[in-house]
């Protein structure tokens, strides 16, 4: 809050009539506030913003940020590219240097340039990581749970958590989700649907349906307006059709056919989380095993939520957050999760995660280096994976396979490549992961 702030504030409590304002901090914390607020491009991410100026041609990105009146520092900005070029928005430059000078009057900034995907994800009022997501679930036949994900990240949880019946709250919220999901995100996907299978019996049973589970009926209809204003989206660039019919349960205007061919995969849509939320990306590290002396023999016991250890590649070691559906999971099939919002308070928190597999990463992920000599596969270099020779250069022309639909589907988004052969080996490794 800032001095400014406060004041304005202060004029609440004389609208209609002479009124008292409180204030619930001292006039010496009021005295060290900031007289005003931070400019909005010193307080949030610059990834939509650095996307629109290079979309928009003009010019070297710092240099024309480095003209406003208050400019972001610089380090945001290579924050931003860093960002871009993780998702796949940015190509041409060399990684690492993102500010660099431009060459043969060439315009974004410095060498890097939009890709197809970047001039894409440009075109969609969206964070880009969950338009990055939408992009994939529609190639993969994910489209209609993809939009609630999405649609819940870009707007206000609508789980509800009462003071005074908070454990109440979190058992009803953590009711929605099934043992191997592992998923705050395919938790939210079960609770939209629960909640449109009840609206279908009327205003009673909704709001029956909502008080007993801890939801809000407005955050949920919130979150339906924007699946719709993201699905119209998708439709105008061309990734899935606009016609209206039925696919699966689905009960709205949906796309075709192939864009929704796996709405209830989960395995397939965790996949897909994994594509948009890369490279947030946290890695589960078990303790050492400990052995418990049996009448049979020594038994391996199994290690508690509280012992193990989460870290990123930038923040070192983290915390899920208590909200989380994973923070009492202990039994993670897969050492990795992914997130879409991190919190620094006295420790950072994860306050949404998802775990994904071996493969998704491999396939979804950063750029891979085999290394033959010493088995391994690596991901962004710090990713690492076990692999014999031979499968790691399987796994690498499978990549190749991919990035080559992609780039298809890119280029013409009305194709329909789900019958494409990357594509179809894709879904029978998820299915048998």
């Amino acid at each position: 809050v800032s001095q400014a702030a406060a004041r304005q504030r202060r004029g609440r409590a004389g609208r209609v009539q002479a009124g008292t304002c409180f204030r619930l901090f001292s006039s010496g914390t009021h005295t060290a506030m900031a007289k005003q607020q931070p400019p909005e491009m010193h307080r949030v991410p610059l990834d939509q913003l650095v996307l629109q100026v290079m979309s928009m041609g003009l010019g070297e990105t710092w240099s024309f940020l480095a003209e406003s009146l208050d400019p972001p520092p610089k380090a945001a900005v290579e924050q931003a590219l860093s960002t871009l070029h993780a998702v796949g928005a940015i190509q041409g430059g060399v990684r690492g240097q993102w500010l660099g000078p431009a060459r043969n009057g060439s315009k974004g900034s410095g060498v890097w340039k939009l890709s197809m995907l970047g001039t894409h994800l440009a075109r969609m009022p969206v964070d880009v990581r969950l338009a990055r997501m939408l992009v994939y679930a529609a190639v993969l036949g994910v489209t209609e749970p993809a939009l609630t994900i999405a649609a819940t990240l870009s707007s206000r949880s609508p789980f509800l958590s009462p003071f005074e019946k908070r454990q109440e709250a979190d058992r009803a919220k953590r009711s929605f989700s099934r043992p191997r999901d592992k998923s705050d995100h395919i938790l939210c996907v079960r609770a939209f649907e629960q909640w449109e299978a009840a609206k279908q019996g009327g205003g009673r049973e909704e709001r029956s349906f909502c008080e007993k589970n801890f939801l809000s009926s407005a955050s949920l209809r919130t979150i339906n307006d924007l699946r719709s204003q993201f699905r119209e989206v998708l439709a105008d660039s061309g990734f899935t059709s606009s016609k209206r019919g039925k696919v699966r349960r689905w009960d709205s205007a949906v796309g075709d056919e192939s864009s929704n061919a796996n709405a209830d995969n989960t395995r397939v849509l965790r996949a897909v989380i994994c594509a948009g939320l890369y490279p947030n990306v946290v890695r589960v590290q078990k303790p050492e095993t400990t052995y418990v002396e049996q009448v049979a023999g020594a038994i391996a016991q199994a290690p508690t939520a509280k012992q193990l250890k989460m870290y990123t590649q930038v923040d070192g070691r983290v915390f899920l957050h208590p909200t989380s559906v994973n923070f009492v999971n202990a039994d993670f099939v897969s050492p990795w999760l992914v997130f879409h919002q991190k919190q620094a308070t006295t420790k950072v928190w994860i306050r949404d995660s998802s775990m994904v597999t071996p493969y998704a990463l491999l396939l979804f992920g950063g750029e891979l280096e085999v290394l033959h000599q010493r088995a391994e596969v690596h991901v962004d270099a710090w990713i690492r994976f076990a692999a014999a020779p031979r499968t790691a250069a399987l796994l690498r022309g499978l990549r190749g396979l991919l990035d080559d639909a992609m780039e298809a589907k890119l280029a013409n988004p009305e194709a329909d490549v789900s019958n494409h052969p990357a594509i179809a080996a894709l879904l029978r490794i998820l299915a048998f992961e």
